[in-house]
């Protein structure tokens, strides 16, 4: 799929911004979602289904997606102005207020918070629900920069992991996201706003390195990870809460720096708001030598996945008792 959206770049008229048709700008936009892909447009009517059956959830929807504008056509002129620093700043807050929005308890496991030392940098692992979707924006929308940005709909990033924000404050942490780079300038206001990004085909090797440098910028710092590596239920035509089978790498790296995992199960209540529940840490990842070629042995590359499969499980059951689904 990727190939083919690469070859529709190729063949579109000499009207697109010489800055996307770099090989690298070209891979991003390549990965980005289509509308009139069917497993969009499903995942999309289940979301809205799910999610926007009351007007308290529409409204809270349509105030997001105001603070999301505000906040990319701030961050616009702030590039422009060589002021990348305040982005960081801009994203915190915009985090800690679509948390408010969207009204994000707690609602089970806060005690597990307990086992991550304090300082301790630690991912967060969590399930990639599609409530960004009613939130996408047309480049033209944001006008600016943005409006060159080739492609059909810019979901925004800060709402794929804004109501996470609760379990970073109650740790004294700052939020990251690790996540595909976007498509300039949206991929620099990643970069400004401490996301720990990587381009598609980046492996491993690069993903550890970028979380060495977010970790140096930010020691105190939580960063999501969607092992799913795309929206729930999207690819196995599942519903929104049905977990993807769980990639193995955030536990790869997690091992190699010794960082605690979270997990995180997130549901959204339309009658209330976001409800957090937060498993029992992994704090105990085994460690491995590396292969001579530097790459992860075949020992510790089974042992990950096993224990990727298994946080899968424990959320998808937690999944199941939050929404009332027998397991």
């Amino acid at each position: 799929m990727v190939q083919d959206s690469m070859r529709e770049l190729s063949n579109m008229d000499n009207n697109i911004d010489p800055v996307y048709k770099t090989e690298r700008q070209q891979a991003i936009i390549a990965r980005q979602p289509k509308l009139s892909e069917p497993a969009e447009k499903r995942i999309i009517d289940l979301v809205n289904v799910g999610l926007l059956s009351t007007e308290k959830a529409r409204s809270q929807m349509q105030l997001q997606k105001t603070l999301l504008h505000d906040y990319f056509v701030a961050s616009n002129e702030a590039l422009n102005n060589g002021q990348e620093k305040e982005i960081f700043h801009r994203t915190q807050e915009l985090l800690k207020e679509m948390a408010k929005q969207w009204n994000t308890k707690i609602v089970a496991g806060e005690e597990n918070l307990q086992k991550i030392p304090d300082g301790q940098p630690f991912f967060i692992v969590t399930n990639h629900l599609g409530a960004y979707k009613p939130l996408g924006f047309k480049p033209e929308e944001l006008g600016g920069d943005y409006s060159k940005m080739p492609i059909e709909i810019l979901y925004p990033f800060p709402a794929f992991f804004a109501a996470l924000m609760p379990i970073a404050e109650k740790k004294g942490d700052t939020l990251h996201q690790t996540a595909y780079e976007y498509p300039h300038p949206v991929g620099e206001v990643q970069t400004a706003a401490g996301s720990l990004i990587f381009a598609p085909n980046e492996g491993l090797e690069v993903l550890e390195v970028n979380t060495k440098k977010v970790v140096d910028a930010y020691p105190n710092s939580a960063l999501v990870i969607f092992p799913e590596g795309g929206t729930s239920g999207k690819k196995s035509g599942g519903g929104i809460y049905d977990l993807e089978r769980f990639k193995s790498g955030a536990f790869v790296i997690a091992g190699s720096l010794h960082f605690p995992i979270v997990p995180a199960v997130q549901y959204y209540n339309p009658d209330s708001g976001f409800e957090i529940s937060i498993l029992k840490p992994i704090v105990d990842l085994k460690t491995f030598e590396e292969q001579a070629d530097g790459k992860p042995s075949l020992e510790g590359l089974n042992y990950y996945s096993t224990v990727a499969k298994d946080t899968q499980a424990q959320m998808q059951q937690e999944l199941h008792r939050l929404i009332g689904k027998p397991s």
